[in-house]
């Protein structure tokens, strides 16, 4: 019966235990219910609708009887209708298709071609045109089929007429010299044309080229991609045949052609740049190739208008791009050029108001007593910009730990700013092994994102371990056996079970042969570990076979059934195999060394939890073979033990020392601890003289053996990314040898490796692998011509030097760097070059400090690879030169500035001299004549020195510092050289030290 359908159900039971008994089974209820579903939450369908229709030239249908086609749906509710129609249109028209909806809705239509046409589907939305053709020698179009969709069930009206817009040729010549017109869509002549193969004329030879749209008709979007959306295809000279394929819409398009006629044809061009970036988004582009150097970028919109173009941006290097004002949303076209203009790579760029949405689940499993948590996202495309959004309708279902199904609304609106993670506490209490789903839609302004949420329940299954057997002593006081009760967190259909994190109460049930239930014993689990429950052994009787089921207090959470069984038997209490038996009697120790030889004394640390313990038994054994055994009486819980290793001849040996511990009620437990002997090393002694090798030069093999054994056979093997290129093998009448080997000329891209085979007189082989670390065949030589001034130009010379020089090591770009004492970038230049010299100049900002940086000078080759030189540097705060009477005299070669000045000097001195002493009476002369004796060398001194002229007089050793140096004294009484952010000696182990009285100060380098 159609109207009430029957169905099957089956039944299962998950997760039974092995037990077969009917009284180690739980009992399993289960009830069946069932509501009828309102019609608003029926799954929907579309559904097809039955006719003899067909639509022709010149007819009009029109159809409401969408209701008649339901009388087989009951458990479905339609979402939309379809109708498909046959068309009769002789093959030499062309028509106009109008559909429309009284409801005004769009009608979405699908036009599909004959069996024998080549031309596919079309799409539209309430209306198409159609051209057909049949001409012989042109692609035969002829459309035999209509499809309606998306109908509400509201009044169809459909029409055909014939169209009266339609192209007149859509054929064109398809050789392509440097620019081409075409056509694509419906047409006269072709009635449709879905794709233009255009044939490029290179007869001009060019390496390369690139094809690119400049512009197409407002109806017509076209691509040089079947798939996706290309302005451009790059050609390697060899494709001639280019593809240009209808996107939608008809109209005419021009084509233009950019050729290279040099270099190889950059085929691995790859662009470097976000996807989707919001407008007003800064970003950064640049691009990878081995064969193009430099490119600029181009940003095309899908009108082909220029938005965006960079100046040449070098390969690798990364070019920022600021927001640009009329950056709209939609798809924009990213391209490169090369020097020729030719477009060497393309993708897509989109622009979107639109946020980042997202929902998701902060953890997979959901505890129990837990509430869930959802982690909600909201930002800008590439910005990451917070966005404000709101969660106003979410839907939660599930089932309540009485087993009871619920779906509500939660209750509450969530708000919020950028990213979060929110707690959702208006969750009633769930039943284990359940699921729960979280349904409802996130939106920020005017996007909204629907999204579902499932989380499944832990349900809890134990696992129960006993003793397979016990044997009951009556003279034993503790005849207590020993199970052990794992709880873990499980959910279905995942394997891993971590430990549960609750605290549950229940039973421990012993059953005896017959089923019945002879003890219980209560017990709370532990967090994150098994539980033990002790089991006294007397109250069951000394002998039977029994089993164990468990039981909870909670009913609401689902259990895993389990079960386990032994058998308690016997009086032998001296036959108990320690194996087999659980207990909760533990021994730790730790060895103090881990490395220890004969004769040696170590200590053993212990410790042992569960039970006092009475003995300890120590045992040694060296190569399986026990050498020491010794037993102390304890009385603690914890100590440490002192053994001697017993002498031997071999101090290679390793020891195992084995420690039995026997509680109070006579339970052991085994711990041991390995310690190793002298290692057997190698004293052979293997080394490359020089450690870096000249190219295309000998380096020494120095081999040595310390233990004399006069003889020594060796074979070495070097080799590059494991290609072998030089081998060789011999043999020495002593104990040393000094091998040559060439290093072949070669530009290394990797270093090389050499392998060496040593075997001595007692048949011994010994293997050893040196990396090579060679000198490189090309330097770059600097020099810094001028000193560095702040906000000064310094100029600075570069030579390249080496062997087997080429273009290839040219030096591209160059990168000055430099950092303060404490690793700061303070600036950073550089320099595009070609060649392999020149001269450049250092421009030092204003806002950089005086004193010492490092200064490191980066220089790119042709090839890709660089150079580094690396040197300290000092920056003044004014140029170099003498201040004579406010002038500052820059200084001149062989020390002629310094004559000059002197000269001055002294002349300064003898006419003030001379002038004085012509005012002087006698009395005064023969006072002045006494201070000169005594002051005539201090005035000199000082004058010179004030001048910044060092004196040519000889001075007491008194008189030898400057005033400067006692000031650098005294400032360093200030520093706290215990701190490494004042005082430091840098490179470590060179003598010079650096020092500063703060932080936020430069570093100076202490005089030696």
């Amino acid at each position: 019966d159609a109207k009430n359908p029957t169905y099957t159900l089956e039944v299962k039971r998950l997760y039974q235990s092995s037990a077969t008994q009917p009284h180690m089974k739980d009992r399993c209820d289960y009830k069946l219910q069932y509501d009828d579903i309102p019609v608003s939450e029926l799954p929907s369908t579309t559904v097809t609708v039955e006719h003899d229709y067909r639509i022709g030239l010149g007819e009009t249908i029109q159809y409401d009887s969408f209701a008649t086609n339901l009388e087989d749906v009951y458990t479905q509710t339609v979402s939309s209708y379809r109708m498909v129609f046959p068309i009769d249109l002789s093959p030499i028209k062309h028509g106009k298709i109008v559909a429309t909806q009284s409801s005004g809705e769009p009608v979405e239509m699908a036009v599909s071609a004959s069996y024998y046409s080549s031309v596919g589907t079309l799409y539209g939305s309430s209306e198409q045109i159609i051209g057909q053709n049949i001409n012989v020698g042109l692609d035969y179009v002829q459309w035999k089929t209509l499809t309606l969709s998306n109908l509400d069930g509201s009044e169809l009206t459909l029409s055909m007429t014939e169209a009266d817009s339609i192209q007149t040729s859509t054929r064109e010549s398809n050789e392509l010299f440097s620019r081409g017109i075409g056509s694509l869509g419906m047409s006269e002549d072709e009635g449709f044309d879905a794709m233009d193969s255009w044939e490029l004329n290179n007869s001009d030879f060019a390496s390369y080229y690139s094809i690119e749209l400049r512009e197409t008709s407002d109806d017509l979007a076209a691509s040089f991609s079947y798939y996706g959306n290309k302005m451009s295809v790059l050609s390697c000279g060899n494709q001639l045949n280019n593809d240009l394929f209808r996107k939608e819409g008809s109209g005419n398009y021009e084509i233009e052609v950019r050729k290279s006629f040099s270099g190889a044809c950059p085929n691995d061009f790859q662009i470097a740049a976000p996807s989707t970036i919001s407008p007003d988004s800064n970003f950064r582009i640049k691009f990878e190739s081995n064969h193009v150097d430099e490119a600029y970028f181009e940003l095309i919109d899908e009108n082909f208008s220029t938005l965006l173009s960079t100046i040449f941006v070098v390969e690798d290097v990364w070019h920022p791009v600021s927001s640009i004002p009329e950056l709209n949303t939609g798809s924009y076209f990213l391209i490169a050029r090369n020097s020729d203009a030719v477009i060497v790579g393309e993708r897509q760029i989109y622009v979107t108001n639109e946020p980042m949405l997202g929902v998701t689940k902060s953890e997979s499993r959901l505890e129990l007593n837990t509430n869930p948590k959802i982690h909600v996202t909201a930002s800008n495309h590439h910005t990451n910009e917070p966005r404000n959004w709101e969660i106003d309708d979410m839907i939660i279902s599930g089932f309540d730990n009485e087993n009871q199904p619920f779906e509500r609304s939660y209750g509450e609106t969530l708000e919020g700013i950028g990213t979060t993670v929110i707690t959702l506490d208006k969750i009633p209490d769930l039943l284990s092994g359940s699921q729960l789903i979280i349904a409802g839609s996130l939106s920020s302004d005017d996007t909204v994102q629907q999204f579902s949420l499932v989380w499944q329940v832990e349900f809890i299954q134990p696992t129960t371990t006993c003793e397979s057997e016990f044997i009951y002593d009556s003279m034993n006081s503790h005849n207590q056996m020993l199970c052990m009760i794992a709880l873990q967190s499980k959910i279905h259909g995942a394997g891993n079970m971590p430990m549960a994190e609750q605290a549950i109460d229940g039973e421990l049930n012993i059953h005896n042969q017959t089923g019945k239930i002879v003890m219980s014993v209560p017990f709370t689990s532990d967090l994150f570990s098994p539980t033990p429950v002790r089991i006294n052994v007397q109250d069951l009787g000394r002998y039977g076979n029994y089993s164990t089921t468990l039981s909870f207090a909670d009913e609401s959470t689902f259990f895993v059934e389990n079960s386990a069984s032994f058998v308690v038997s016997g009086l032998l209490g001296d036959e108990v195999d320690d194996e087999e038996q659980i207990s909760d009697f533990d021994l730790t120790i730790l060895s103090i060394r881990n490395t220890a030889t004969q004769g040696d004394t170590v200590s053993i640390l212990w410790e042992v939890s569960g039970q006092d313990v009475k003995y300890l038994v120590a045992d040694i054994y060296v190569e399986n073979e026990i050498v020491y055994s010794t037993t102390e009486s304890v009385e603690k819980r914890e100590g440490s033990l002192a053994l001697k290793l017993p002498s031997s001849i071999n101090p290679y040996n390793d020891h195992q020392i084995t420690i039995r511990a026997v509680s109070e009620y006579g339970e052991i437990d085994t711990e041991l601890a390995i310690l190793q002997g002298l290692p057997e090393q190698s004293q052979l002694l293997v080394e490359i003289q020089p450690t870096k090798p000249t190219i295309g030069e000998d380096f020494s093999l120095n081999i040595v053996n310390p233990n004399g054994d006069n003889w020594i056979s060796w074979e070495w093997q070097l080799s590059v990314s494991g290609s072998v290129i030089s081998t060789d093998e011999g043999f020495a009448e002593s104990d040393e040898v000094s091998i040559s080997i060439t290093l072949p000329v070669s530009q290394y891209t990797s270093n090389p490796v050499l392998e060496v085979w040593i075997e001595t007189i007692d048949g011994t082989i010994e293997n050893r692998v040196l990396g090579i670390d060679p000198l490189p065949m090309r330097s770059v030589e600097f020099v810094l011509k001028d000193d560095l001034v702040r906000d000064g130009v310094s100029e600075f010379e570069w030579n390249l030097q080496g062997i087997y020089l080429n273009k290839m090591d040219n030096v591209d770009l160059i990168e000055v760097r430099m950092y303060s004492m404490s690793f700061d970038l303070a600036h950073k230049q550089q320099y595009v070059s070609q060649g392999d010299k020149g001269q450049e100049e250092i421009s030092l900002p204003s806002t950089i400090l005086p004193g010492t940086y490092n200064l490191i000078v980066e220089f790119t080759f042709a090839d890709g690879t660089s150079y580094e030189h690396i040197q300290t540097a000092q920056v003044l705060e004014s140029p170099n030169g003498i201040n004579f009477l406010g002038l500052t005299i820059p200084p001149l070669a062989m020390g002629l500035d310094t004559i000059l000045v002197i000269g001055l000097v002294i002349h300064a001195i003898v006419l003030h001299r001379w002038m004085r002493g012509k005012e002087l009476s006698k009395e005064e002369i023969d006072d002045e004549k006494f201070n000169q004796e005594n002051d005539e060398d201090y005035d000199f001194i000082d004058f010179i020195d004030g001048a910044g002229v060092q004196p040519m007089v000889s001075t007491s050793d008194s008189n030898q510092h400057s005033d400067s140096d006692h000031e650098t004294s005294d400032d360093l009484t200030s520093i706290d050289k215990s701190n490494p952010d004042l005082y430091q000696e840098y490179p470590v182990d060179s003598g010079h030290f650096w020092y500063r009285h703060s932080i936020s100060e430069e570093w100076t380098m202490l005089s030696e």
